[in-house]
């Protein structure tokens, strides 16, 4: 899926497939992904914002495949400044990761 000039994007609970279909967009600012499944492949955190550099506000809520936070996710300050994880089953071990990237991080 190429984005070219799309602002906002609102795919909820649909069947997505594999992620890295949706190509680098500078121009997206609000992605919204709650309950879509994106079969056996989990979402990292990192990959998506690096590839849509300029995403300000991001809805992961529900993802059934799940989602992978690493360290460097938030700690890199991407101009994101709302992210909802709601009903994920993150665990403890992924606070951890979360409230340590958070400590650079200035936007969010």
């Amino acid at each position: 899926l190429k984005l070219g000039f799309l602002r906002e994007l609102s795919v909820t609970h649909n069947f997505i497939g594999h992620l890295p279909t949706i190509s680098t967009s500078s121009c997206l600012r609000k992605l919204n992904l709650t309950g879509s499944d994106t079969g056996n492949a989990s979402i990292c955190l990192s990959t998506l914002l690096s590839s849509c550099p300029n995403l300000q506000d991001l809805f992961l809520n529900n993802m059934p495949s799940g989602i992978i936070i690493t360290n460097d996710c938030l700690g890199c300050n991407p101009p994101l400044q709302l992210l909802e994880l709601k009903s994920n089953h993150l665990g403890d071990d992924v606070g951890t990761v979360l409230a340590a990237s958070l400590g650079t991080n200035t936007n969010l």
